[in-house]
């Protein structure tokens, strides 16, 4: 790693890397299903499309009947259609780490990552491992179920977090229940 001298340097080299990781995500962002796309697959795409070798963006798709399903955000993220960053989750995650940094420092913990998570992050935005974590760590952070309100049903519990005065009804549903819906 090369040390920086100035922190205008630093700003600008974290600025860089950014920008960098967003490009990249962007880049790939249609075509993220690896078990759907693989190399023959984008292989082909690029060649009906007239895009080998890659030099750019991912083109559109040549028609609508081609064969190719593209995520469902692939407009915001093709050539000629790219006006910011679609939302995505490694970019997320990346936002989030320098919040962490910003304020705790380098010395944060592992609780803290998962507070902030809990803070910050929408937990349908989550998806796989993550969203396991974020239930777990969830799971861990309610410290009082109140009884349920007075002629109503048991799914009006009320359940308060260690970490907050706001309280949350009805939690959000197993992670299993949802996670056919990530891609």
């Amino acid at each position: 790693m090369t040390l920086v001298g100035t922190e205008p340097e630093l700003a600008d080299r974290i600025h860089g890397g950014r920008l960098g990781r967003i490009a990249g995500n962007m880049l790939g962002k249609p075509v993220e299903r690896g078990d759907l796309w693989t190399r023959d697959r984008m292989d082909r795409y690029l060649r009906q499309a007239a895009a080998l070798p890659l030099t750019d963006y991912l083109p559109e798709p040549v028609g609508e009947s081609d064969g190719f399903e593209l995520r469902p955000e692939w407009r915001e993220c093709v050539r000629g259609r790219i006006h910011g960053s679609c939302r995505d989750d490694d970019v997320d995650y990346a936002i989030l780490g320098l919040d962490l940094l910003e304020t705790h420092g380098f010395g944060f913990s592992t609780e803290q990552v998962g507070d902030l998570w809990l803070l910050r992050l929408p937990y349908l935005q989550t998806c796989t491992a993550e969203r396991a974590a974020y239930l777990t760590r969830r799971s861990f952070a309610i410290t009082t179920v109140l009884s349920p309100r007075p002629n109503r049903s048991p799914a009006s519990y009320r359940i308060r977090s260690r970490n907050s005065r706001r309280s949350a009804v009805n939690p959000p549903p197993c992670a299993y229940e949802e996670i056919s819906k990530c891609y």
